[in-house]
């Protein structure tokens, strides 16, 4: 970071701006639990997100690879909104 911190941040918050990072874990359990998924997703729906590629191809793989239901878990994380934007 090369400046001075802003005094608050969108929203009225202060201090530094929170940054989220899923894991395969918490994407699957999203898949399984829809109601969750749908909580989650529009809490976040404002903050940043970040999905690391590792996450997205070990996704990709399992959907690929995994037996049952695992398999179908996996290709429902892709489809949450982080897993489109590296699909």
């Amino acid at each position: 970071m090369t400046g001075p911190l802003p005094a608050s941040l969108p929203g009225g918050r202060r201090g530094l701006p929170r940054l989220w990072f899923v894991d395969t874990s918490s994407l699957v359990t999203m898949a399984v639990h829809s109601a969750l998924g749908t909580a989650v997703t529009s809490y976040l729906q404002s903050e940043r997100v970040v999905l690391m590629k590792s996450v997205w191809v070990e996704l990709r793989d399992l959907k690929r690879d995994a037996p049952p239901p695992t398999a179908t878990w996996a290709g429902i994380a892709l489809t949450l909104p982080w897993g489109r934007a590296l699909g």
